[in-house]
């Protein structure tokens, strides 16, 4: 895909280490940019990996004395791994746009991939196959879906990263369905491939997401 110097890009994680058991793949391993950018400490020249902890943002930088990945404020090669269905921002350097290719093996061993959902917080998810996954089919995975006719805290919401705002949808309880930010009838919208989004559980409650595994793969 092609990505943008000094942009973010939400990136699905919708691939596993090769021969991986357990959904895990490095980060070391997890992407390839056809002209990286590096710098020997993280900077806006340097390009980074952004990953969400469920309260803050763990960094990392292509380290360019090492050509390899490092945790910001570290110099050696990180050992650190995500899994299969979540989601990371990959930030293009500044110094120019360039094309990435995300790497590994299609999950065949899950049928089934759950998340936890906490009341009130983000949740940095994406489809954990290489398929479009449409935003309506959300209903059918969270377990207790919380709406509201409008938009606000005590509706589920999804949050999609444009390249430059957050397009956002709620849980309608007016038509049990899921609705762009300031409509009222079921959205067609579909996830592409590759692409993370924020899960934002509703303030009344925590529940759980799971995603199933599409058949043919």
């Amino acid at each position: 895909m092609a990505v943008t110097k000094s942009k973010y890009t939400a990136l699905g994680i919708q691939f596993t280490g090769v021969g991986a058991e357990n959904r895990t793949i490095a980060i070391k391993d997890l992407l390839t940019v056809d002209t990286p950018w590096g710098r020997p400490t993280i900077n806006a020249m340097a390009d980074q990996i952004h990953l969400w902890t469920g309260m803050a943002w763990k960094k990392y930088f292509y380290n360019s004395d090492i050509n390899s990945w490092s945790e910001s404020g570290q110099s050696t090669e990180t050992t650190d791994t995500v899994q299969n269905g979540d989601t990371v921002f990959f930030l293009r350097s500044s110094r120019g746009n360039g094309n990435l290719t995300l790497s590994g093996g299609v999950n065949e061993l899950n049928p089934q991939v759950a998340y936890s959902l906490t009341k009130s917080k983000y949740h940095f998810v994406c489809y954990p196959w290489p398929v479009p996954f449409a935003v309506k089919d959300f209903k059918s995975c969270v377990d207790t879906p919380w709406g509201r006719p409008t938009i606000n805290a005590m509706a589920d919401q999804v949050h999609r990263w444009t390249g430059m705002a957050w397009k956002k949808y709620f849980y309608n309880s007016d038509i049990n369905a899921w609705s762009e930010s300031g409509e009222t009838t079921e959205t067609t919208d579909v996830i592409d491939p590759g692409e993370g989004v924020f899960f934002l559980r509703s303030s009344r409650g925590n529940g759980t997401l799971t995603f199933t595994k599409p058949s043919g793969l």
